[in-house]
């Protein structure tokens, strides 16, 4: 390697090899963080609203939406008669608990790529 490619090595690494600072990362990332949350709530908000102005403009008993949602969320998975094992597989044999299980499922797969390292 020649002396001009080594001047221009040492340059380039002192200019990359800088202090960050931290304070301003940090705060970069909490209004990143809170935006996000804002925008979250404020879509579920919305969508509250919209509901509500749903069932009070269509005149839908709230007592019947709440009915059908469970019926639909209680639904059993697989048919297991009746008995003790109808009884242990109660909990996790509907709808309900399988939107759960996969929600969490998900949310795990997510924090494990989040909170990846890919340094050795």
């Amino acid at each position: 390697m020649s002396r001009e490619f080594d001047a221009r090595l040492q340059t380039m690494f002192a200019d990359a090899n800088m202090e960050l600072d931290g304070a301003n990362f940090v705060g970069r990332v909490m209004t990143n963080t809170l935006a996000w949350r804002n925008r979250l709530v404020a879509a579920l908000a919305g969508l509250s609203l919209v509901v509500a102005i749903c069932v009070l403009v269509f005149n839908i008993p709230l007592l019947q939406i709440t009915q059908q949602v469970s019926l639909i969320f209680t639904t059993a998975l697989i048919d297991v008669g009746e008995g003790w094992t109808a009884l242990l597989l109660a909990p996790v044999n509907n709808i309900g608990s399988l939107l759960i299980l996969t929600a969490k499922a998900l949310r795990i797969i997510q924090k494990k790529m989040a909170g990846a390292s890919y340094v050795n």
